[in-house]
């Protein structure tokens, strides 16, 4: 079987030989709030580039950065949902996984002694939807954020978080 014809799940799982964690993903709304925050953003961000180029540059140019920004925004659009099937957790004996990433693929481990804070979080447009997102912080420059939780799910996560955390501290 070539590598690409297998699930995200089973490239991922490929660093875990021993035993395979059980994934859980986001929540399905959020591929709507990913993608209406992008839309925003993007349109923002044609905006900003493009109205300059047109004033200091003439109109033909304006033109030219606001195709090449669109074409280029609508392609990150369009791989929200693909993006959002990639993004995985898992809540293991000894740490937490967070794996992301299309083109590039992150796996981050967390231990639970290793915690430090766990945060939830929530935007105007999360809150919309009833979503939110757990942030894991270590001493270490690795964190890891899971998004799209929905919002219950999200605070009970972090309250299972802390306890393993304290469960397993490491004494100093």
């Amino acid at each position: 079987m070539d590598a690409r014809d297998r699930t995200y799940d089973e490239r991922v799982s490929d660093y875990f030989p021993a035993a395979a964690p059980e994934w859980r993903s986001l929540a399905p709304e959020f591929v709507a709030v990913k993608t209406l925050a992008r839309l925003i953003t993007y349109a923002v961000l044609t905006a900003i580039a493009t109205v300059p180029t047109w004033v200091f540059a003439g109109w033909q140019w304006g033109v030219g950065v606001a195709v090449v920004l669109i074409a280029f925004f609508a392609w990150r659009i369009v791989k929200v949902r693909e993006w959002c099937r990639t993004y995985r957790f898992a809540l293991r004996e000894r740490d937490v996984l967070v794996a992301s990433g299309l083109l590039s693929r992150t796996l981050v481990s967390i231990p639970y002694g290793r915690i430090q804070t766990v945060s939830v979080e929530d935007g105007i447009i999360d809150r919309k939807w009833g979503l939110a997102n757990v942030t894991v912080n270590t001493a270490s420059s690795q964190d890891g954020t899971i998004p799209g939780l929905p919002a219950d799910e999200a605070a009970a996560l972090r309250e299972e978080l802390i306890q393993l955390g304290v469960t397993h501290a490491i004494a100093l």
